[in-house]
């Protein structure tokens, strides 16, 4: 029973896994289990300079979201 799972390893856990295909067909593997801590998003990115929309394209505007490259890829 998938609810009743509770990992007893701070770290990487491994499971051994039976696989049924829809023929019947069994097969064992083993799974990882690794717990990491939930992310604690920044909330204070730098703020992007304000755009208009394109002439051409009413309603649509380029953004440059490279400015904030890092901050977006560090979580």
């Amino acid at each position: 029973n998938i609810t009743s799972y509770t990992n007893v390893s701070p770290a990487v856990q491994t499971l051994g896994v039976r696989i049924i295909s829809v023929q019947g067909c069994v097969g064992y593997t083993t799974l990882n289990i690794r717990v990491l801590p939930a992310p604690e998003p920044n909330t204070n990115p730098t703020v992007l300079p304000a755009v208009c929309e394109n002439a051409t394209t009413p309603g649509q505007a380029t953004i440059d979201l490279t400015q904030n490259q890092a901050y977006i890829l560090n979580g």
